[in-house]
């Protein structure tokens, strides 16, 4: 009997020795897996899909590609930047932060078709936030848990520089209409603005 109670004792301690070390290793959290063949994409993975860019007027930073259909805008995706401030360009060190789409009059959609495009140029774990309405436009909230880790705060000279208009993960997608139709949309994450130091202190 007294083996017995010494042999369970013995387990006992085992397992406390196993559940104070466990409790006090670190628990990974695994980022959220990022789909999207759009929103977040890399510029080198875009150019993969789309083709070849040329230059836009639509905006200073901006590309357009298959002859207009598509101008993109892009922000810098790479955190080690924070630490080299090295200015080189490298399409895989840009991600899409801006889409606007142009189908024109003569090929205009309605609402439910361009939501139907929307949501294959958008994160796939997108969460509908809100819905507003203009006369001539509808716009669509979205937030996207995976979108957050595909751009980076930036150091501009003694400040830091947030990509995120809104706050970060959170995108919006702007419907233009004619008549009762689409003939274009505008996703993209805002604009960037200045925000605190320490967001760009990459650790």
């Amino acid at each position: 009997m007294m083996k017995q109670i010494i042999v369970l004792l013995m387990i006992l301690s085992v397992m406390l020795v196993l559940a104070s070390a466990l409790a006090q290793s670190p628990v990974a959290i695994d980022k959220p897996s990022f789909e999207c063949k759009g929103l977040g994409l890399s510029m080198a993975d875009w150019e993969r899909i789309y083709g070849e860019r040329s230059p836009s007027d639509e905006e200073r930073d901006a590309v357009q590609y298959q002859d207009g259909k598509y101008v993109t805008r892009h922000w810098y995706a790479n955190s080690s930047f924070n630490r080299t401030r090295q200015w080189k360009f490298s399409e895989g060190d840009y991600n899409v932060k801006y889409i606007h789409v142009t189908w024109g009059e003569q090929q205009a959609k309605h609402l439910e078709a361009a939501r139907v495009e929307v949501k294959a140029l958008i994160p796939s774990d997108y969460r509908l936030i809100s819905t507003s309405s203009k006369p001539d436009e509808v716009i669509e909230t979205y937030s996207s848990e995976s979108l957050k880790t595909r751009f980076f705060p930036l150091y501009g000279g003694d400040v830091c520089i947030s990509p995120w208009g809104i706050e970060a993960g959170v995108f919006k997608v702007i419907y233009q209409f004619h008549e009762d139709r689409i003939f274009s949309l505008i996703m993209t994450i805002g604009e960037p603005h200045e925000t605190n130091i320490d967001e760009c202190k990459v650790k």
